[in-house]
């Protein structure tokens, strides 16, 4: 699974998005009046799709990222980062990372939110997957 993950952070890496991010657990402070991203890797329980030491788990999940800008500065950028986002992470664009491939499935956002005096957009990434248990 830490393959798959390390492969989405890659991405979003490559993506070149120009915003400073935030990794789960990663020791980082969020920086203060400017734009910047936080990043988390949420999959579903795997469902095996064969038994056995050399079976195959389906893994379906979002890779979330949550769009921080500062109040007061209109809804422009962050709405410019999203559909950035959402075209770079597009259905049918694959990840990989060693012998583990992610497939997109669709991308989206939720509605926009004030949090810790940041306007946020929260965008959605679902992906799916299969993981060799070999």
């Amino acid at each position: 699974m830490y393959e798959l993950e390390k492969a989405f952070h890659q991405a979003w890496i490559d993506g070149a998005f120009g915003l400073k991010t935030v990794y789960e657990n990663f020791k980082s402070t969020p920086p203060t009046g400017e734009p910047w991203a936080r990043v988390t890797f949420a999959p579903a329980q795997p469902i095996p799709t064969g038994l056995g030491d050399t079976g195959e788990d389906e893994v379906v999940g979002l890779y979330i990222v949550d769009l921080n800008y500062p109040l007061g500065e209109g809804n422009k950028r962050a709405l410019e980062a999203y559909e950035a986002i959402r075209v770079y992470f597009k259905a049918g664009r694959k990840f990989t990372n060693g012998t583990t491939t992610a497939a997109i499935i669709s991308a989206g956002r939720l509605p926009a939110q004030i949090v810790d005096q940041n306007y946020r957009i929260t965008v959605q990434i679902e992906f799916e997957a299969r993981i060799s248990r070999a």
